[in-house]
């Protein structure tokens, strides 16, 4: 989501350990707390995706950085 919204799809195949289920509980959470907005642009296929919310952007692209470059340490 960094980089621009994402389908639930997309999130399992860049997290193949996590249950599809336990991704989505995950989004709704982040989802109530407004820090990931939910877009459902269905037409005549479901189509939803999911990104960060404008404000908490940046807020929490910062944070990941800090744990990417703790992670690689």
């Amino acid at each position: 989501m960094r980089s621009g919204p994402v389908r639930l799809s997309e999130l399992v195949r860049l997290v193949p350990d996590a249950s599809k289920k336990a991704l989505r509980a995950q989004l709704r959470d982040l989802e109530t707390a407004q820090i990931v907005m939910h877009r459902d642009l269905s037409d005549l296929v479901l189509h939803v995706e999911h990104d960060f919310a404008s404000e908490m952007k940046q807020i929490v692209c910062p944070l990941l950085d800090q744990l990417a470059r703790w992670g690689d340490s």
